[in-house]
């Protein structure tokens, strides 16, 4: 697959047309994610949701400053606007016409759409799903991303339909993401930064992962003022190098000689006989009767409360994860950044 144009940015009318019925393309910055990613929904010519995290990010769409099909418009002598349906919907309107080619929604007010027929909707574009470092997280992000999902699809595969495609755009910014979690994506990225690979497939689960690391564009952006400031910056912002990947302590082992000692969610904790250390796994082995904690508020804080010397162990690097899913379910499980 060549995900580059002629004229160096990225390819993306390839990319969506790939048969992935969930796309992530966490790119650099400037590279033509969102403004491809926005003229192929245009240009196809059907409906399409452009999904946001927060309701404000809604609404500064709908003023002539902050529209995102700005560039579009320029460029195609077009005028792609945003009006306000209701509380939480917006129209995407093409010149004079009434009908609405998209709708842009918030990711954060989505349960308020439940019930909705939303089967006209054939794609889900969500732009900027990594917060920057600044923002506030948002908690259940990942499981809200999936409900949308739910909502807007319904039954369709079912009747025979393709499945609705959702495509999600980011900047590498911090892996330490919900729904990169969710969806077992900062696996996929570990694995690309190791083999130096630039996209990656997962045909039985239905996705496709970009994150370029030869873009054109970034070479020539790496010349420009900015980028010639600070070094870290330039990494993450044109290279698609994350704060951190969260592999160090990720290992497969064998559990032969191992003993489980107490699962929260789906985090189990086992002890190496032979070591004493600890690893954390998905799997839970059968044949030991051990206390299981669920992912409630309640069950959370008893579980970090009688546990917290996990933390000491962490730290000591006594504890090793089946993958970096995991580690980073534990970090934020005890809140250690």
């Amino acid at each position: 697959m060549n995900i580059y144009l002629e004229n160096k940015f990225l390819n993306m009318k390839e990319i969506i047309n790939t048969p992935f019925p969930f796309i992530f393309v966490v790119g650099a910055r400037g590279i033509g994610k969102t403004y491809g990613a926005l003229l192929e929904m245009i240009e196809k010519k059907e409906k399409f949701i452009l999904l946001r995290t927060s309701d404000v990010e809604c609404q500064l769409c709908t003023t002539e400053e902050s529209n995102p099909f700005k560039s579009i418009n320029r460029d195609y002598h077009t005028n792609i606007h945003i009006k306000k349906i209701n509380k939480f919907m917006y129209g995407i309107y093409k010149d004079e016409e009434t009908e609405y080619r998209g709708l842009v929604m918030a990711l954060t007010t989505f349960y308020k759409a439940r019930g909705m027929d939303f089967s006209d909707i054939k794609y889900v574009l969500y732009d900027e799903f990594i917060a920057q470092t600044e923002q506030k997280k948002i908690n259940g992000i990942g499981e809200a991303l999936m409900q949308a999902y739910e909502t807007i699809s319904r039954n369709r595969e079912l009747l025979g339909e393709e499945p609705l495609k959702c495509i999600c755009l980011a900047n590498a910014l911090n892996i330490n993401n919900e729904i990169l979690i969710q969806f077992g994506i900062v696996s996929m990225l570990s694995k690309m930064k190791k083999q130096g690979i630039d996209y990656k497939e997962d045909a039985e689960r239905g996705i496709l992962v970009i994150c370029p690391k030869f873009s054109p564009i970034s070479v020539m952006k790496a010349n420009t003022v900015l980028y010639k400031v600070n070094k870290r910056f330039n990494e993450m912002a044109l290279d698609n190098q994350f704060r951190e990947y969260y592999d160090k302590n990720v290992i497969s082992r064998n559990m032969r000689n191992f003993k489980l000692i107490v699962g929260y969610d789906r985090l189990f904790f086992y002890k190496d006989l032979s070591t004493g250390d600890t690893y954390v796994s998905s799997y839970k082995m059968s044949g030991f009767r051990v206390d299981h904690y669920n992912n409630t508020d309640f069950e959370r804080k008893k579980f970090t409360q009688t546990y917290y010397y996990y933390v000491n162990r962490y730290y000591n690097d006594k504890i090793k994860f089946e993958s970096p899913e995991l580690e980073l379910e534990f970090i934020n499980l005890f809140n250690l950044k």
